[in-house]
């Protein structure tokens, strides 16, 4: 009997671990509990410990997307921003995801923390994108890529020159993970 209480003890501990290393993991259909078909009426059960902000964007921008979500912790740190849209059938479902938090980490170890030197050893297949004031670096085959600030460029570029690993500052720090599902 001591056998089974011990083996069930020790199963109820690695499942609790495995399920608090799933909260805040980045894949290419999740982002912690969040998924693709997640509907936005769920966020209160999911985030019942945290803060919802729902806010829209008005001006110039109310053609976009105007809808976002923010998450924040009870301690008012940001965690996640969420951009949500309608799918066939009317419905409120995630679309994308701005990952806001250094807790979050995907399959390979990535975070906000992490630098370019840590993606390239981790994701060596990147697709790389200038844009006006920043750099976009995807992963090969992934749903979720990482933005870098302009400045990470190691020498002066234009939206027309293609952009290396080799042009990128090592040492440069992630700025965002987004994911679109």
């Amino acid at each position: 009997m001591r056998k089974y209480l011990i083996t069930a003890i020790a199963l109820v501990g690695l499942i609790a671990c495995n399920h608090q290393k799933n909260e805040f993991l980045i894949t290419n259909t999740q982002v912690g509990a969040l998924g693709k078909q997640t509907p936005i009426q769920k966020l209160d059960s999911i985030f019942a410990k945290d803060s919802i902000v729902n806010s829209t964007l008005e001006g110039e921008l109310r053609y976009a997307s105007t809808e976002r979500i923010t998450i924040f912790t009870k301690e008012g740190k940001e965690l996640l921003e969420i951009t949500p849209k309608l799918n066939d059938k009317g419905e409120k479902i995630v679309e994308s995801v701005f990952v806001l938090s250094p807790e979050y980490v995907t399959e390979k170890g990535i975070s906000l923390e992490s630098t370019f030197k840590q993606v390239k050893e981790k994701y060596p297949e990147l697709e790389i994108d200038p844009s006006i004031s920043s750099v976009i670096v995807t992963p090969k085959g992934q749903s979720f890529y990482f933005t870098f600030d302009k400045s990470a460029l190691k020498d002066a570029f234009s939206l027309t020159d293609a952009v290396t690993k080799n042009d990128i500052d090592e040492n440069a720090k992630i700025v965002r993970i987004s994911v679109n599902f």
